[in-house]
């Protein structure tokens, strides 16, 4: 499908006094409880590091020009970031850049948001810089930057904001006092600050997303009343679904379908791994579900070519057993060349559009995870250590998809 781009927002920075309180709307760095988003800019360079309320006014501090600045360093004055509807990003920075030399003053800035995805255009997401490198040039999920190099980047183990040039592919940070500097390969694990033209915040509460969830709503519902009418004097013959939350009490009583009927052998040893259905934006996704370590429901999806994980996910179904002369079929796992056949066969392949349930086989050593088949792009997908693993074509003909066989022997209930 093809993505229309939208009528985005541009970001545009306010000065603030250092010492002073903080503004309101600056962007928190998420599971940082106090780190906000700072800029600075002095001789043409632009450096990105945090800002903090420490005792109800603004410090902030920058690696730039090799040195360690905070507020008595730039004059004591901080920018926010809020939104404009005009201009792209470098000619606001530009404008901004000659705006500050004129007034012969050095200034930093924080970042800001104000509004929603659906009025803004975008939302502020976090990108781990591997992941960035493999879709650099995604139009609908950019880095924040300011000239055509300069980018936000998080340190996670050393809660520290630095930044990243783009082009070199290297980040500066004030890591103990000291000006500290990442090649490419120690950034593997680090964030990237993006605009998401695509998605939704996980877990948004504006009107459009509390209309999709009611949609959502009203399509399980109206498919729960067909199952339960029409099970009434016939068999199934329909999947059975049950409908969970994420951090619910796993249900151990309750027979639901297995990846192959045992436990998968994964990267962390034998995992029993379940099938899961999840509505994104009204698209459904096979994935996985399991029992964490606290006996709740975990889970993890792949959709548009992003890893979604349990604290993200909210509501999702789990596939029941049902005896198989109550429902009116059998459940097998068969290769995926069989279960993508066109026309006739004995095992047809349980799917919601073109989704499947499919077991990948990730490396050499066999190494497996639930996730999901596209049967008609020939693509398989899964979460693999919070990313996404990805194969398609023949690599994925001998995966197993999870099918089902019509029988004779049903039963009315």
């Amino acid at each position: 499908m093809t993505l229309i781009k939208k009528k985005v927002t541009e970001d545009s920075w306010i000065v603030q006094k250092i010492g002073a309180p903080l503004i309101s709307n600056a962007v928190q760095v998420p599971d940082q409880g106090n780190m906000y988003i700072a800029r600075y800019e002095k001789e043409g360079i632009v450096c990105f590091g945090k800002a903090w309320n420490e005792g109800g006014v603004v410090q902030c501090e920058f690696a730039c020009g090799g040195k360690k600045l905070q507020g008595s360093d730039i004059n004591d004055e901080i920018q926010v970031i809020l939104i404009d509807t005009v201009g792209s990003s470098l000619e606001i920075c530009n404008i901004l850049l000659g705006m500050r030399r004129l007034a012969e003053a050095l200034k930093s800035e924080l970042l800001t948001y104000d509004g929603n995805h659906v009025t803004k255009g975008f939302f502020y997401d976090w990108m781990k810089f591997v992941t960035w490198l493999r879709h650099p040039n995604d139009e609908f999920c950019v880095p924040l930057r300011c000239g055509s190099s300069s980018a936000v980047v998080l340190w996670p183990q050393k809660a520290k904001l630095g930044t990243l040039d783009i082009e070199k592919k290297t980040a500066t940070f004030v890591s103990a006092e000291q000006v500290v500097l990442l090649a490419e390969s120690e950034l593997y694990d680090c964030f990237i600050l993006m605009r998401n033209l695509r998605d939704a915040p996980p877990c948004c509460s504006c009107e459009e997303c509390k209309k999709r969830e009611a949609l959502e709503k009203v399509r399980y519902a109206t498919l729960q009343y067909v199952v339960e009418t029409y099970s009434s004097n016939q068999s199934l013959m329909v999947n059975e679904w049950a409908d969970y939350y994420v951090g619910d009490t796993f249900p151990k009583m309750k027979r639901l379908i297995k990846a192959l009927d045992r436990p998968l052998n994964t990267l962390n040893g034998p995992e029993e791994q379940y099938v899961a259905l999840w509505y994104h934006f009204g698209q459904a996704i096979m994935g996985r579900a399991w029992s964490d370590a606290n006996g709740k429901i975990a889970a993890a999806f792949v959709s548009r070519k992003m890893p979604f994980l349990s604290n993200v996910i909210g509501s999702l179904q789990l596939l029941v057993q049902v005896p198989p002369s109550a429902a009116g079929f059998d459940y097998s796992w068969q290769p995926y060349y069989e279960a993508a056949k066109i026309g006739t066969k004995e095992w047809n392949p349980v799917h919601i559009g073109f989704a499947a349930p499919c077991v990948l086989v990730i490396d050499k050593e066999g190494h497996e995870y639930l996730g999901s088949a596209d049967l008609k792009a020939e693509i398989a997908t899964t979460v693999v250590k919070n990313e996404v693993f990805r194969l398609e074509g023949c690599a994925i003909y001998h995966f197993k998809v999870l099918c089902r066989r019509d029988r004779d022997d049903t039963q009315a209930i």
